[in-house]
């Protein structure tokens, strides 16, 4: 179109010329009398002005031109640059290119940056939007081929093989600029732009430069754009470092350094209100490790996790501290009632969870920040210590912490780190306790209860250390050397060679994996028929682990050892419970028969539980005996079997049949 314009001019300024040249002589002397100049002189002034004026005109539309693309080329490297990612990036580079040039359409072809072996292509052709990058085969892609390799730009198909330019014209590219897309040393693409709409002008060599520009400017912002792409991946790989730092892999809960960062910044801008720290600990977690393996333990400890943060207010924290351990951080509580009620919440929460057949359960310790606490590594342990407290107090339940309970936890560390020596070294006795039969005063039985000779305090009762040998792990060696010492006794050799023998057993000893397998090895080993051993099995503590213990219990008795529920009804049992549990014996507990004597309703329930234990073909045991009239009571109700004071004190093994019923020859077992 310009060519024709610039043509057109060309013609009219010749005709003027040729007739001035023409009619010059005749009408110039008319028109201007006074000047006598030759015609010739001029018509070559008018040529003067004609080219000038063209060359003016030339310059004026080359210089248009050239800002024109100048401000496309900055547009474009703009909307490259904003674009929110590189597939806009990329169709924001077509679209331009197609612009600046006036062409059909415009290609990218770029090396994949994740396997380099392979190629991209975005296209823009008429009447059609841009194509996302697609993989090509480079080996069969005539744009690929065409302008794969290139250091500088090019006009196509001219700088082509006869082959690749057989496959342009396959692809309909009769004319096109390409240009390399370079960065460092290497080829990484190309920009190309094909058949411009003035098919009679085509492309300069201007629009070789600025094609080879605007490559160039691609390259640097696709790099730039790569660049911010790895740098976001590494922001995000920053972030998730981070938060994997400061949260617990498999419960999703913060750790121990988050939770003491957010207690140490609490306990820093705290006010008033006071901030109370809870320390959870699972009761009896080792024994599902050890009976469903670990995997199982893992789940457990998702489930309770969620548990705890479910009780949690939206500004407390909640964390795993290790192990089976959990943490919660309480800010702005109203005092420590609101603190045991957010424990005893929590405790409720996780019992729901089933573990060895029964709900889970948490000891908690409460630690409040008083004045003069600004660390926050000392309040964990004051939690922790009231944990210890909690557990020592029985399992199951909370504690707050008091400064009496340094004293308790350095007495506990001593014990539960001497008490593994202690059992080795024989300074564990047992003491025995006679049953008697009530309606003679025979002796049916003892229990055997152990004793702890320390060397530097004197003698132990079992309160004082078997919760250190319950949190310490040291539970069943414990029990193992009991029972062994208490068969050892009742066999022929022994001195209690007639009668039964009752040993304690809690509910987490009948969780290791074992425990059977040691019962039959240690029956075996001592020779004593397993109808002389009864296992005494807390009625609480039963009834907790209801569904796994009564499989253990009822693996107890196949080997013929019979089962005694202690303390019977202190618990939460029902007479469903009493009639499926493997249970051949049940122990009343102190209180009842302490009351048996003075209070008409005791003795009615007593009586009550005497008839139905004859109805299942059961056995009963009144225990904490100590007043003649209790045993009245329980004579004239029917009760066979009592335990206390009254009929004997534990004792060592030579003084174990010193009793009121001394004497007499041991009944038939119970």
């Amino acid at each position: 179109m310009r060519s024709r314009r610039v043509f057109l001019l060309n013609a009219l300024l010749t005709v003027t010329a040729a007739a001035l040249f023409v009619l010059g002589p005749a009408r110039l002397e008319q028109l201007s009398a006074p000047v006598e100049l030759p015609w010739p002189l001029i018509a070559l002034a008018v040529c003067a002005c004609e080219v000038m004026a063209v060359t003016a005109y030339r310059a004026y539309r080359r210089g248009r031109r050239s800002r024109e693309q100048s401000e496309r080329l900055a547009s474009a490297t703009r909307a490259i640059c904003e674009a929110p990612d590189g597939e806009h990036a990329i169709a924001a580079l077509l679209d331009h290119a197609h612009a600046m040039f006036g062409a059909r359409r415009a290609e990218l072809v770029l090396l994949s940056h994740q396997q380099p072996t392979s190629a991209l292509r975005a296209s823009l052709a008429p009447g059609r939007p841009v194509t996302r990058p697609r993989a090509i085969d480079p080996s069969s892609d005539a744009v690929w081929n065409a302008v794969a390799g290139l250091r500088r730009a090019v006009h196509l198909p001219e700088a082509a093989s006869p082959k690749v330019q057989e496959g342009l014209r396959a692809e309909g590219i009769h004319q096109a600029i390409a240009a390399p897309i370079v960065h460092g040393a290497g080829f990484k693409g190309a920009v190309l732009v094909a058949d411009p709409v003035n098919e009679l002008e085509g492309f300069s060599s201007d629009d070789v430069a600025l094609v080879e520009l605007l490559a160039a400017h691609a390259g640097a912002t696709l790099e730039v754009d790569r660049l911010s792409e790895s740098f976001t991946e590494l922001r995000r790989l920053e972030r998730q470092l981070r938060h994997h730092s400061l949260h617990d892999d498999l419960t999703g809960l913060a750790n121990r350094v988050l939770f003491i960062e957010r207690l140490e910044h609490a306990l820093t801008r705290r006010s008033q209100a006071p901030l109370a720290v809870l320390f959870i600990d699972l009761d009896d977690f080792k024994s599902v490790n050890d009976t469903h393996g670990h995997a199982a333990g893992d789940q457990l400890l998702i489930r309770v996790a969620s548990r705890i943060q479910g009780c949690l207010r939206p500004h407390d924290t909640g964390a795993r501290l290790g192990g089976d351990e959990f943490g919660v951080l309480l800010e702005d509580v109203s005092g420590e009632a609101e603190a045991e009620q957010v424990a005893e919440r929590i405790a409720h929460a996780v019992r729901e969870e089933r573990s060895n057949g029964r709900g889970t359960r948490i000891s908690v310790g409460i630690a409040m920040a008083r004045p003069g606490i600004a660390d926050a590594a000392e309040l964990l342990r004051h939690a922790d210590l009231a944990m210890y407290a909690a557990k020592d107090g029985g399992k199951d339940r909370k504690a707050l912490f008091r400064l009496s309970m340094y004293e308790q936890a350095a007495l506990r560390y001593n014990l539960g780190a001497e008490l593994p020596a202690a059992i080795r070294n024989d300074q564990l006795i047992v003491h025995y306790q006679p049953i008697l039969a009530l309606d003679g005063r025979r002796i049916a039985g003892h229990e055997a209860l152990v004793r702890w000779r320390h060397p530097n305090r004197g003698q132990l009762a079992p309160p004082d250390f078997l919760p250190v040998a319950e949190v310490s792990g040291v539970m069943p060696d414990l029990f193992r050397w009991t029972l062994g010492r208490a068969l050892a006794d009742c066999s022929e050799q022994g001195q209690l060679d007639q009668g039964f023998v009752c040993v304690n057993v809690s509910s987490s000893q009948l969780e290791y994996p074992h425990f059977v397998k040691d019962l039959d090895r240690a029956l075996a080993d001592s020779g004593v028929p397993p109808d002389r051993l009864v296992l005494e099995v807390v009625e609480t503590e039963l009834m907790d682990g209801l569904t796994f213990a009564t499989t253990r219990l009822e693996a107890v008795r196949r080997l013929g050892v019979r089962v005694a529920i202690d303390d019977f009804g202190t618990g939460h049992s029902s007479l469903e419970h009493l009639v499926r549990l493997p249970v051949d014996i049940l122990k009343i507990p102190r209180a009842l028969t302490t009351d048996s004597a003075r209070d008409r309703r005791v003795t009615v329930l007593l009586d009550a539980v005497r008839s139905m234990a004859d109805e299942l073909d059961l056995t009963v045991v009144a225990e904490g005996l100590e007043e003649e009239d209790q045993l009245q009571t329980l004579t004239e109700i029917g009760i066979p079997y009592g335990q206390g004071f009254l009929l004997g004190r534990p004792a060592p093994l030579a003084c174990a049949t010193d009793s009121p019923a001394k004497g007499y020859k041991a009944d038939l077992p119970i």
